[in-house]
This record gives structure tokens, C-alpha cells and sequence, in this order.
């Protein structure tokens, strides 16, 4: 518990910044239309990408147990 703590300490400049870095990025894509549609579109290629990527992974394991 006492690393926790330490570990805050230590880079609670940097977690501020994240932190600070997210409510920013929050209100950028709630209140501007372009920006909200600008993010979904990368948000839905990204998880298009991981759901190609797992679909891949599933495939070559099934097809590992059907031999």
C-alpha cells in the first residue's frame, strides 16, 4: 500500500496531465459536432482493426482443434 502511494506521489504531475488531458479531450467531443464525428470514425476503425485481428486469432485456434 505504501508503494501506491509513492508511486502517486512520484508522478502526480504526469497523472494530472492525463487526467487534465482527458476532461479536455471530453469536452472537445461532446461539445463540437465535427470533432464527436471525426472521433467516432477512428473510434469505430479502431475497433474494427481489434475485432479483425481477434476474428483471425479465433479462426487459426478453431481450426487447430478441428484437425
Amino acid at each position: 500500500m505504501k508503494n501506491i502511494f509513492l508511486v502517486i506521489r512520484r508522478f502526480s504531475g504526469f497523472l494530472l496531465f492525463l487526467f487534465l488531458q482527458a476532461v479536455a479531450l471530453w469536452f472537445l467531443f461532446t461539445y463540437n459536432k465535427f470533432h464527436r464525428a471525426k472521433g467516432l470514425g477512428v473510434a469505430n476503425e479502431v475497433t474494427g482493426w481489434f475485432n479483425a485481428r481477434y476474428n483471425t486469432m479465433e479462426d487459426f485456434f478453431s481450426d487447430e482443434r478441428r484437425k
